[in-house]
């Protein structure tokens, strides 16, 4: 491998240590090799690689402030440099950093970003990953419930009694009895009147 493909290869070794293993120190390991590497070579692109693996490693150790400002920095530099991808999968670091902070609307806009740009490019990959993590930033909807007439038909009948044990029978006999008593009042009333003229 020349020393010119070396930065690659070193960033690709610090993200799956750190991603895929969770080996923190050998992942800041690696990327110190990088770094150097990058300072020695003087590679447009893997002088901000090393920023991004620093804002990993530190979002990794739950340093999400400081990941944060490293994200940025490294989205800024690849995006002077001419990489979109990789400004893509910074603004996507940035953006699962303002999560672990809390800043839903402001991971929001990071993340759009990165899904713009890795659509853009094709990177079906890290579009994958940015569409993920804009779905889980998304506050859940309030629960509003469907009226619904029966239910509440129901809720009524059982706060009258209807619904508890004897009670639809007992207003079934209650409305019977009413309406027998309503439909026979004015007979009665007319025979007492014949009898008292006779």
């Amino acid at each position: 491998m020349s020393p010119e493909g070396l930065p690659f290869a070193y960033e690709s070794l610090s993200h799956a240590a750190l991603t895929g293993t969770g080996r923190l120190e050998e992942a800041d390991a690696v990327v110190a090799t990088l770094e150097a590497s990058a300072t020695a070579l003087q590679h447009r692109w893997a002088t901000p690689a090393v920023l991004r693996c620093r804002a990993l490693l530190l979002l990794a150790r739950g340093e999400s402030q400081a990941a944060l400002a490293l994200a940025n920095q490294a989205a800024a530099a690849f995006e002077a440099a001419g990489f979109p991808i990789d400004r893509g999968r910074a603004l996507l670091l940035a953006g699962e950093a303002l999560h672990r902070q809390g800043e839903r609307l402001r991971a929001a806009e990071q993340l759009r970003a990165a899904v713009e740009i890795s659509r853009a490019v094709g990177a079906a990959l890290w579009l994958e990953r940015a569409e993920g993590e804009l779905r889980r930033g998304k506050p859940a909807p309030p629960s509003r419930p469907r009226p619904d007439r029966r239910r509440a038909a129901r809720r009524v009948a059982y706060r009258d009694g209807i619904d508890k044990p004897g009670g639809r029978s007992a207003l079934s006999s209650t409305w019977k009895l009413k309406t027998s008593t309503s439909s026979t009042s004015p007979i009665r009333s007319t025979r007492c009147k014949s009898s008292i003229s006779t």
